[in-house]
Parts: structure tokens; C-alpha cells; sequence
């Protein structure tokens, strides 16, 4: 059949002429659920004829990595009420291979299967398109997918080359009329590239029955780079559960079984923990990789294999979208892990709601750090989550908020003391993002903390909290209200702790005043106004104090911040605000710098 397509040649007695030749070996995968190609042969371009010899993967060259990010695909795939999923039909097969190039594709094929493995009956074929198995083959086959939908430059072109990995198209839309504008336009954009964009699916039952059958999947329940997702219910899960074996008595055995279970998105984080754990505590134990388990080891895995079998029954929303979106994030730790977890907010025709969208869980370093430093680094991964979402979601205007329960963590950020250099390397991360509020929740409110203590899903008690871990942060919808209008904080106990502005924001109001004199008094009738409910007994000379303490800090955060740099400012002796920073290293003398 490919011979007759043109994807693979007969090798002719001229070609032996050629010096550089190698030949792949090959086997037989047989799936039979697949609807388009159900028995398909695997190339190894890794294999070695000999330890020292390289393999043709070894000898090629990779290119450069363009493919979409996994994580940002799948977070957009959950934005828009009509999901939709392709997939090239042998998409790298489509890909042609320069003639220079392909006899080091050869391979050898029987003419009769039924007869013996004699020379007259072996057959030397090779590709003339891109072969999948080889290194270079997933750029070249981008490459040209890109090149084609660049070409066109059509808003559905940009939009499946934003969401296309390697040979699988996931995107979305909010309307099934939509869907179908993109279906025609896709099929068109692919077949102008020799190439059949089948295998379609999606939630929309008006959108499938638009379609013809033969470009259409059968399956109820289909994977998403990895991910299950269920058609009828348009609810995700992950994979990999019920693969987990319970006779796991080595090290080895234990990593590749967690291994199996896949989770990009950290959606299910906290049932995963126990098992992170148990991996590094066999670590600590300096256990070897095949190094049978003691008793209470096996008894411990036994646990954690009950915990993580029912995972797969465990289905989220795929859909989160609206028309307004926020971003939320809640950041915790234990002696054992920190983790960040983020949440969506999102408004429909006036009706909030609030899903986790995605999940960072760590496990402690094995050298111990103290509490408080662990809160830092929950908040550095919590900040990096932020970041990381804005801009796969595209929600660069959208409000960002990064909750924490660690005083600690919010006094660090807003201070201008000195820290140890472990804190300053952290904080000037954290810092640079100014468009984020950082402000405390009391534990119990936190559903981070779910992921740092971990839960054990064959415990109905706990199995109540974990299906709220997806949900759990609804009750911040009014917070958010109330944060972002600053009215009746203390009804949520509520504190901020970072919410002053910095850079120009901060310095708009002060440079509206000529005098300092001025802007002093102003400030302190502002102070007296604002603490009138707390302290009503006011001294005039105390209250002018603390409003000059608080505008020198203010000038002193806004200059360093607007600058670019993190720098320390503390005050001296007589009153003064200094500013610690690095200077760069200058050829001039101590006496050229006193300007002797």
C-alpha cells in the first residue's frame, strides 16, 4: 500500500553506488481502536548495530523546538463552550524527503511472509517522505504545517497554528456555527498541503451531525494530548490509574508506576503527593534501584495504590470560560511540600464561577529550610503560576491576585530592611510583577493546604475535600468584590499586606503638590481620617510623624520599583533614606571617587 502511494521506493541496483547508507529496523504495533490506521509499523532510529557505532537519531540533528506548549493547550482548551479535536491522518508520512537523504531510511521487508528469510525473498525499500521514529522528523513536520497555515494568514489559520501539536489540532470556539466555519475553512487550509485533517470531536452533537461520518470519530470518550475527555459529559480525567500494580517491591517499580499516572495541569495534585513522598523518603534511605522493599515499606505502597486506583473516576469541568475572567492564586506549605494552586474566575450573564485551573505541588528539599522560607518558595511558584497563565490564556489585562496564609511572606515583600541573600534572590522575582496583589487568608480558608497535606481517596471523609478542590475557592467570588472596591475587608478577615501602589502609580498623587510641607499635612489629615474608627483619641504631632515616615517610604519603594531593580532601603540614624544597590565595578581610584 505505501509503495503504491509513493511513500516508500524500491531500492534499484543503481542505488548501491551511493556511500552513505543505513537500514532501520522495524516491528508491528497493532491498534485496534484506532479508526483511521489500526496496524501500523515503528521505526528505530535510536537502534545500534554496534555499543560504538551511533545511531541515525545519534547522527541527525534534532532542530529547534517549536511545538506549542502541552500545559498552555490544554489550559485553553477548557475556555470556550465548544470544544473541538483533530488529527492529521499520517501526518509525517505527508512530510517529503530529499533523494540525497533517503538511503539512510532503507529497510528490509519480506516479499512473502510465508516463506523463509532467503535472499530472493528479501525485499530493500526506502522512504521518500519523512519517517516517523526519526529525531528531526517532529520539526520538519511543524515546520511545514506552519509554513502552509502561515501562508494563508487567515484569523482560523493563526488560531489552529496556536493550537497545534505535532499532529493533533485542539482548540475551541462558543458557538457550533463557528465550529463549523472552521471545520470547512481546516479541511481547505489542509488539503492545499496534501494532507486530511480527520477524526473529529466534540462536545457539540450539532456540530458532528453537520460534518460527513468518515471525518468523524465513534469513540464516546477520546485522548487530549494525554488527557481523557468525554464527549457526552464534557467532563476531563487523567490517565494512567489503572495501570498501577499493587506488587511493586523495588524502587524502580514504584517510580515507574507513578510515572504512568499523567497530570499536567496538577488538577489532581493532592491525591499524587503521598506518592511523591514515599518516592523521596526511599531516596533518603539511600535504597538501591532493585533493592526489595522491608514490610512496612510494602504495607506503605499498598495505601497509596488504593489511594491513586480510583483517580480516573474522579472527572473535572472541561469548560471554565465566560466573558469575565480573573485570575486567583493560593499558595501553602508543610514540613513536607509546598504548593500553588490556580483558580479561574469567570462571570456569565451576571453568574460567578470559580474552577481550578492549574496546580503546582513540590515536595520539600531534603535539606531542611525552615517554615517561612518554604512560604517563599510557595509564593515564588505561586508567581511563576500567574505569569505562566496570563499568558497561555492570553489575560494580560485580567486582575491577578496571589493569596498566602504566611505573614511572614507578605512582611518580606513589602519590607525595606536587609535580607539574607536565599530571600533577596526570591523576592526580586516575586517583586517584579507589580500588577499582582499579594494578600493573606487564614489556613482554614486556603485550599492550597489540601495539596501540601495530601488526601488518601478511599477515605470518604477526605474524598468529600477533594472533590471540593476544584471548587473550593467559590467563596472568594465576594472577596474578590470586596477586594477590588476596598470596602468591609475586616467582614472576611481580610488583611492586605502589599497593597500599596509603586512606581509612577504611587508617585501620580505626590508630584500633583508643590510643597513638601504641604503634601505632609494633606497626608496626615488622610491618615487621621482612615484611623478614626480604631484610634479616636488623635494626637496632631504623632499623626504628622507617621504621615512624613510614610510618604519618605513611599518615594523611597516607588523610586527603587519604577528603576527596575530591587534594591534594600532602610533609614539611618538622623532620619534619613538610604538605598542599597549594586554598582557596577569602576576603573577609578578611591581618590577619583572622593573627587580629590
Amino acid at each position: 500500500d505505501q509503495v503504491q502511494k509513493g511513500i516508500v521506493e524500491v531500492v534499484r541496483d543503481e542505488d548501491f553506488k551511493n556511500t552513505l547508507k543505513h537500514y532501520i529496523p522495524h516491528h508491528e504495533k497493532l491498534t485496534p481502536k484506532k479508526t483511521t490506521t489500526k496496524l501500523r509499523i515503528v521505526f528505530d532510529a535510536s537502534a545500534k548495530t554496534r555499543k560504538k557505532y551511533q545511531s541515525l537519531n545519534e547522527s541527525l540533528h534534532r532542530g529547534p523546538v517549536i511545538l506549542e506548549d502541552l500545559c498552555g493547550l490544554l489550559l485553553r482548551f477548557r475556555l470556550h463552550k465548544v470544544a473541538l479535536v483533530a488529527d492529521v491522518e499520517k501526518a509525517f508520512l505527508q512530510v517529503g524527503l530529499q533523494p540525497d537523504d533517503r538511503d539512510v531510511t532503507r529497510f528490509l521487508r519480506l516479499k512473502d511472509p510465508s516463506m523463509p528469510t532467503v535472499e530472493n525473498n528479501v525485499q530493500i525499500l526506502r522512504f521518500t517522505r519523512v519517517p516517523f521514529g526519526m529525531i528531526s522528523s517532529p520539526f520538519l513536520l511543524a515546520a511545514t504545517i506552519k509554513n502552509h497555515l502561515t501562508k494563508a494568514g487567515t484569523p482560523i489559520a493563526h488560531q489552529i497554528a496556536d493550537n497545534m501539536y505535532v499532529d493533533n489540532m485542539i482548540t475551541d470556539v462558543e458557538t457550533s456555527t463557528q465550529a463549523d466555519e472552521l471545520y470547512e475553512e481546516a479541511k481547505t487550509l489542509f488539503q492545499s498541503a496534501s494532507m486530511n485533517l480527520g477524526e473529529w470531536a466534540s462536545n457539540s452533537s450539532e456540530f458532528l451531525q453537520n460534518i460527513p461520518e468518515c471525518d468523524r470519530t465513534s469513540a464516546e470518550t477520546v485522548k487530549v494530548l494525554g488527557t481523557s475527555w468525554n464527549l457526552t459529559t464534557d467532563t476531563i480525567f487523567i490517565n494512567g490509574c489503572h495501570n498501577l500494580s499493587s506488587n511493586v517491591n523495588t524502587k524502580r517499580e514504584a517510580l515507574q508506576s507513578v510515572s504512568r499516572i499523567y497530570d499536567p495541569l496538577g488538577l489532581f495534585s493532592p491525591a499524587k503527593l503521598n506518592a511523591k513522598l514515599f518516592i523521596q523518603e526511599l531516596w533518603k534511605q539511600e535504597k538501591h534501584w532493585d533493592e526489595t522493599f522491608s514490610q512496612s515499606s510494602h504495607q506503605e505502597w499498598n495505601m497509596i495504590y488504593e489511594s491513586l486506583t480510583p483517580l480516573s473516576s474522579r472527572p473535572l469541568p472541561r469548560y471554565v470560560g465566560g466573558d469575565e475572567h480573573k485570575l486567583f492564586c493560593f499558595t501553602d506549605v508543610s514540613a513536607k511540600a509546598y504548593s500553588a494552586a490556580l483558580y479561574l474566575y469567570s462571570s456569565v450573564n451576571g453568574k460567578a464561577t470559580v474552577n481550578l485551573v492549574f496546580s503546582k505541588a513540590r515536595v520539600a528539599p531534603a535539606k531542611q529550610l525552615s517554615i517561612p522560607r518554604l512560604e517563599l518558595l510557595g509564593g515564588l511558584i505561586g508567581t511563576r503560576c500567574l505569569n505562566y497563565a496570563t499568558q497561555q490564556l492570553q489575560l494580560s489585562e485580567a486582575d491577578r491576585f496571589l493569596w498566602t496564609d504566611s505573614q511572614c511572606v507578605l512582611h518580606w515583600i513589602t519590607t525595606c530592611k536587609p535580607l539574607p541573600v536565599f530571600l533577596q534572590n526570591r523576592l526580586r522575582e516575586i517583586t517584579s510583577h507589580r500588577d499582582i496583589k499579594f494578600d493573606y487568608v487564614s489556613t482554614s480558608q486556603n485550599p492550597a493546604d489540601l495539596s501540601t497535606r495530601g488526601v488518601c481517596l478511599g477515605i470518604g471523609t477526605t474524598l468529600a475535600s477533594f472533590q471540593d478542590w476544584g471548587r473550593r475557592a467559590s467563596k472568594y467570588e465576594l472577596l474578590r468584590i470586596s477586594v477590588a472596591t476596598g470596602a468591609n475587608r475586616s467582614a472576611f478577615s481580610f488583611k492586605s499586606q502589599a497593597g500599596m501602589p509603586s512606581g509612577p502609580e504611587a508617585l501620580a498623587g505626590l508630584r500633583a503638590m508643590s510643597f513638601f510641607k504641604t503634601l505632609n499635612s494633606v497626608t496626615a489629615g488622610v491618615l487621621v481620617y482612615c484611623t478614626a474608627n480604631e484610634t479616636p483619641e488623635s494626637n496632631g504631632v504623632k499623626d504628622f510623624i507617621g504621615a512624613r515616615k510614610a510618604l519618605l517610604m513611599t518615594l523611597a519603594r516607588a523610586v527603587r520599583l519604577e528603576s527596575g531593580h530591587v534594591s534594600i532601603c532602610f533609614r539611618t540614624e538622623v532620619g534619613s533614606v538610604c538605598v542599597a544597590d549594586c554598582i557596577p565595578p569602576s576603573d577609578l581610584t578611591f581618590h577619583h571617587l572622593r573627587g580629590s
